[in-house]
């Protein structure tokens, strides 16, 4: 833990809380390279004396639409698809084989660029129905949802991924956006920490080193590569998929002018058990990324459980995650981009 990250970032996420009167907050900061946590914060109004867990690790939710990194890069990795690749989506609504899934916006034909740039669902499903269960369910267990991440803290929860036998039939088209799977902030956050390494699962760190009252080092911390999740060239696409949320898609509140920022924004409708359906009214809004683009440094991670009236990821979360941003640019002296953001767009 770096105290002044901690700090800030814990400001940013009481802030964000009270103003959206959210009922929880979760902010994460990790140094991408070597998977150490520098901000590690939570806030709710109404805190319980004692906390039995720690919520960045205890709690588990539906991700949503950052999930949909995970869908991506799966089909990029195995080549079923391409950045340029058409979809149709149907004007906001399509009627797939055993559910019917809607878009926030009535788009027609989109890339696979613009299904993440607009974080369209209908067109990630389609993405999901060449990939297929297995491939999908195996990447997702890759990128280390539903397993812990073996940090040094008590009571963590492995999270919700569900073996395909027990899938349901529209359980392909509902995992492929961040339904029907959950998981802890902590998770997400290293999910995105694998494009961040190149397709590398780091083992995240929350102790760097003990030393004992004589000055001895009693333990130092080393990265830990768990495994290669995707190759570098994939990670490098998604990147520029990323990359383009940010320029002209749903966390361009996030941007930073002179840096390349990349970020997945999240608006998961939680799932009432009291009524045995999804809510209308109670959301888990997130967005996570990292920065720069080009040597990677930091993995943000930003979440609000069950925000009023505004419950979109890219509106409730980018201010606490671009001033996080834009802090950590100051404080480790981030220099800007040489070059101007490139677009993905086929030529």
């Amino acid at each position: 833990i770096e105290n002044p990250v901690q700090e800030f970032l814990y400001e940013q996420i009481k802030n964000t809380v009270e103003k959206f009167h959210g009922k929880k907050g979760y902010g994460i900061v990790i140094n991408a390279r070597r998977g150490e946590i520098l901000g590690f914060v939570s806030y709710e109004k109404e805190q319980k004396k004692f906390y039995m867990k720690n919520p960045l690790i205890g709690d588990a939710f539906e991700p949503g639409s950052t999930f949909k990194i995970v869908t991506v890069s799966a089909a990029l990795q195995e080549k079923i698809v391409t950045p340029f690749d058409k979809f149709y989506c149907g004007e906001g609504q399509f009627r797939f084989p055993t559910i019917t899934v809607r878009d926030h916006e009535p788009y027609e034909w989109l890339t696979v660029a613009e299904i993440i740039q607009h974080s369209s669902n209908i067109g990630i499903c389609k993405i999901a129905e060449k990939l297929g269960k297995q491939k999908l369910y195996f990447y997702a267990r890759a990128f280390g949802f539903g397993n812990y991440t073996g940090i040094s803290l008590p009571a963590e929860s492995r999270g919700v991924l569900r073996r395909i036998k027990n899938w349901s039939e529209t359980s392909l088209y509902c995992t492929s956006f961040g339904q029907e799977v959950s998981a802890t902030p902590l998770q997400i956050a290293q999910a995105f920490s694998v494009i961040a390494n190149n397709g590398l699962l780091i083992a995240p760190k929350i102790i760097k080193k003990i030393v004992a009252s004589s000055g001895r080092t009693l333990y130092q911390s080393k990265k830990s590569v768990v495994r290669k999740v995707i190759s570098p060239e994939t990670a490098k696409t998604v990147k520029e998929l990323l990359l383009n949320v940010t320029e002209n898609g749903t966390a361009i509140r996030a941007k930073i002018k002179g840096w390349k920022i990349c970020a997945k924004t999240g608006t998961a409708q939680k799932f009432d058990a009291s009524i045995g359906k999804y809510s209308n009214e109670k959301y888990f809004a997130s967005l996570g990324g990292f920065l720069p683009m080009e040597n990677s440094r930091f993995v943000i991670f930003i979440g609000v459980d069950e925000p009023e009236k505004f419950y979109y990821g890219g509106l409730v979360c980018a201010k606490a995650f671009k001033k996080t941003a834009q802090f950590l640019i100051d404080y480790y002296g981030i220099p800007p981009d040489e070059k101007e953001p490139q677009m993905l767009v086929k030529k």
